[in-house]
């Protein structure tokens, strides 16, 4: 996997998880964020990944 000059690794889809470290916050805050603003809302598999 190819890194870009920002350190983020250049993929299509990010499990929560990666976006989570990526951002240097716990992954219930992005989980919560989603809940509060509505703009943040990212595509999910059948397994609601």
């Amino acid at each position: 996997m190819r890194v870009g000059d920002t350190g983020i690794p250049h993929k299509l889809y990010y499990r929560i998880g990666e976006v989570a470290e990526i951002a240097e916050v716990k992954p219930h805050v992005l989980r919560y964020w989603e809940t509060e603003f509505g703009f943040l809302s990212p595509q999910k598999n059948e397994g609601n990944q």
